[in-house]
């Protein structure tokens, strides 16, 4: 795109976590561009760090005309049983639409700039955009699932549109299977899997880790420090 920074076709693995090793510089100055985009963009609400070349964990939203949220280190901590389709388009994918199963509310836990954390639970658009941008800074794109929508599509009988729907939800199910399988098979990929399960299990509390003693430890969010165990009473 001329005279954007805005990157297109874009293919790259997980972004990996803000740290100490990022200068606060390069997280301002970032948000700033992605802003800046933003701005110029009317049509676009939201973009993430590698869209704009900066393999950093962050994302934008535009939450109005002069608004923004910014997201750093974010991770969905839970998310609702309930899903529905979400007809979608990402700028660095192309002048495609697609449709994406989303969960219904997520709940999302995130760093601001100024280093607190928050946590919060987004639904209908706004959950949607969250989710498509959490999803890219994992390395995953629309149209690595999602169901490309071709002219035809919204010429269809609706009868036609639920067939074709339905045919890729049960897609979407084997493929799942088939992921699950071969992440159980490999030793590497499970504890890596088993360690994101244990850590969101310590975020949103189904997790209960215990220490040498063999006492419950419970966690709290601090908004300077994180995750932080969580100081007990002495009753004596």
């Amino acid at each position: 795109m001329n005279g954007t920074l805005i990157r297109e076709d874009l293919d790259f693995e997980r972004i990996d976590e803000i740290d100490s090793r990022t200068s606060l510089k390069e997280v301002k100055d970032t948000i700033n561009k992605i802003k800046t985009e933003l701005r110029k963009n009317a049509d676009l609400t939201c973009l993430c760090a590698p869209q704009i070349g900066k393999e950093l964990r962050l994302f934008v939203v535009k939450t109005n005309e002069n608004d923004y949220k910014e997201f750093l280190n974010p991770m969905v901590i839970s998310k609702s049983k309930e899903q529905h389709l979400s007809r979608e388009r990402n700028i660095s994918v192309g002048k495609k639409d697609y449709i994406i199963p989303r969960f219904n509310e997520v709940h999302v836990a995130y760093q601001t700039y100024d280093g607190h954390v928050n946590s919060e639970t987004y639904k209908g658009p706004y959950g949607e955009v969250v989710q498509q941008m959490i999803e890219m800074l994992d390395g995953i794109q629309i149209k690595d699932y999602g169901l490309e929508v071709i002219p035809a599509f919204d010429k269809a009988s609706d009868e036609e549109k639920t067939q074709v729907i339905q045919m890729y939800l049960d897609s979407l199910k084997k493929r799942a299977h088939e992921l699950a399988e071969q992440i159980n098979a490999n030793e590497e990929l499970k504890a890596i899997n088993d360690t994101i399960d244990f850590n969101i299990g310590l975020l949103n509390g189904t997790i209960k880790p215990i220490d040498e003693k063999g006492n419950v430890v419970e966690y709290k969010i601090d908004e300077k420090k994180g995750v932080v165990p969580q100081e007990t009473k002495n009753d004596n």
